[in-house]
């Protein structure tokens, strides 16, 4: 986890933090907000440390979460070109919590300016309701770290797809990034702590995972969208990958395509049967990379003048991720995906992307990576000089993070180690340098 300081201690927790309140973004909740620039892309080995103060892990260890919150705020940033101010009412939460890390609240914005108001979703990057702790390691977490990153990435995912006119389709519409005061109380006096923020539009619809259910009984039955036709389920997916291949060709990964991120408008109850699915939406965009930012700049892709075919690119690719809304069957041979990918991107709608380079052939083989075995190969880079590492598949070039046994080197974790019940192998971070740069962050 990013933000972790310090070794491992079984007998650290969090001090009591009387001056912390509870998270006060509920229904009701009022506040004035201002626009605000965010702080330059920072974290990883694609943006580097960036500016930020970076306090002791024995500091930290003995800090509250208000202490170091107070102590380390978060980045100021030069003035927006065209500063506006407007009023922010909570009508309803979405996901928040003491401990959520970015709280996300449906609200209603009245500019200041006499522009008329508008509805809106709000996610709001407090660090002093990010979690404190890891529990794993039991370490104290940089908080303040965290809800900057977290926000530099995705108020400039948004603010990229936005200059390109992809917001308000695949991603949802941007209202920009903002900022706001909280006031806390520390010693008898109370201080107003800079608070950062974006816009974006509030969707009418459910989430993929927010339309599974149980379906099977037993012991090891889970949640899945198999109640739903496979048509609508499968056109779902293809225009999911039809809009992260688009995505691709603009420069953004979103890096976090799960079931809780892809957003279905309208809900299918609302649906006609005989009309397809007039749009997928894909949010949550604060761990995603915006290429000619990062040091290695623009990708390939991007210099092509149409974007990638999702057939090339999901080939071999078993979409574990989505396990619960793809047919079984896809698992037990990859002949299955194949011919759907091919049925649903080749023939006359190749012309709609960049020429497929490689070969393309059929396998009858079942997927490496079936969720239902948990046959996975995974690799993990081994960082010695921190508690942390990271898992890459090389099936599908995503990272997981891992947590490390002990930080002193050699890492405990060793070759045939389990993290959750996925097999790894560790490697040294020179082996796996640059192999996926694009990734590896």
């Amino acid at each position: 986890m990013s933000g972790i300081k310090g070794a491992r201690n079984d007998r650290w927790a969090p001090p009591p933090d009387p001056d912390r309140p509870n998270c006060p973004y509920v229904p009701g909740f009022q506040t004035g907000i201002e626009t605000h620039r965010p702080p330059t892309l920072f974290g990883g080995r694609l943006y580097g440390r960036g500016e930020r103060p970076d306090p002791s892990g024995e500091w930290l260890s003995n800090a509250t979460q208000s202490e170091h919150v107070l102590a380390y705020p978060p980045l100021e940033t030069s003035s927006p070109i065209q500063p506006a101010t407007a009023n922010l009412t909570v009508i309803k939460t979405i996901s928040i919590g003491n401990a959520r890390g970015a709280q996300l609240v449906a609200c209603r914005v009245a500019p200041q300016d006499g522009k008329p108001p508008y509805s809106a979703v709000a996610k709001i990057y407090d660090a002093l309701y990010y979690p404190f702790s890891d529990y794993i390691i039991r370490a104290p977490i940089d908080v303040v770290d965290m809800a900057d990153e977290d926000y530099s990435r995705e108020a400039a995912a948004y603010e990229h797809l936005k200059t390109r006119g992809s917001t308000g389709s695949f991603a949802p519409a941007y209202f920009g990034s903002w900022t706001l005061r909280m006031p806390i109380t520390k010693d008898g006096k109370t201080i107003q702590r800079p608070v950062r923020l974006i816009l974006m539009e509030h969707l009418d619809g459910p989430s993929m995972r927010d339309m599974y259910a149980r379906n099977a009984s037993g012991p090891n039955a889970t949640l899945d969208g198999f109640h739903l036709e496979e048509e609508y389920r499968l056109e779902v997916l293809a225009r999911l990958m039809d809009g992260l291949s688009r995505q691709l060709h603009m420069g953004v990964a979103q890096r976090d395509v799960a079931p809780r991120n892809v957003v279905v408008v309208p809900p299918p109850a609302a649906r006609p049967s005989t009309k397809p699915v007039p749009r997928v939406v894909l949010v949550d965009y604060n761990k995603s990379i915006v290429y000619e930012r990062t040091k290695f700049g623009q990708r390939a892709c991007q210099k092509m003048e149409l974007p990638p075919n999702p057939m090339e690119r999901y080939w071999d690719e078993s979409l574990p991720d989505l396990a619960g809304w793809i047919p079984h069957e896809w698992y037990r041979t990859s002949r299955l995906r194949q011919e759907w990918l091919t049925n649903r991107f080749g023939g006359e709608k190749r012309s709609l992307y960049a020429p497929i380079k490689k070969t393309l052939e059929f396998t009858d083989e079942a997927d490496e990576l079936n969720p239902t075995t948990k046959n996975v190969s995974t690799y993990v880079v081994a960082d010695a000089a921190g508690p942390t590492a990271r898992a890459i598949s090389p099936h599908r070039k995503r990272t997981r993070p891992v947590v490390l046994k002990e930080v002193a080197p050699p890492p405990v974790m060793m070759p045939g180690d389990r993290y959750s019940t996925w097999p790894i192998q560790v490697i040294p971070p020179h082996l796996m340098q640059n192999q996926h740069p694009e990734f590896d962050d």
